[in-house]
């Protein structure tokens, strides 16, 4: 009868139909971005096919032939690009760390101290 669809993380989307109790996951389309690149091969011919016609001529001819053919051997392309990953390290994995790393300088500088060895044992094993 309804349809209820809500964004579960950055770049999925969740789908629920109670009638057919399925789940439907759609996700964000790819971004596309169109670019322009000379084909070196065409390029190569055209120059050099241009370089055997006109031997030692002058170099300003030669540089108009050359962007002529530039412009005649561009090709458009289209990149398509994956979203962004979410980084799966956040700021409380972080803390977490850097806590654990401190317990272990304290129980490493005093090694009989057992109040410290339990809460770093307590800290690496949070399960």
């Amino acid at each position: 009868m309804y349809q209820l669809i809500s964004r579960v993380t950055g770049f999925i989307w969740l789908s629920l139909n109670p009638r057919c109790q399925t789940i439907n996951i759609y996700s964000e389309p790819k971004q596309k971005i169109q670019y322009e690149t000379i084909d070196y091969t065409k390029l190569n011919k055209i120059v050099g096919i241009h370089n055997n016609k006109n031997g030692n001529d002058n170099y300003a001819q030669f540089e108009n032939i050359l962007k002529q053919t530039i412009q005649h051997c561009k090709v458009k392309k289209t990149k398509i690009q994956n979203p962004p990953k979410q980084d799966w390290v956040n700021k409380s994995i972080i803390h977490k760390i850097n806590q654990k790393n401190i317990l272990w300088k304290q129980h490493k500088s005093n090694p009989k101290d057992e109040e410290i060895e339990k809460k770093f044992v307590k800290e690496k094993k949070p399960f």
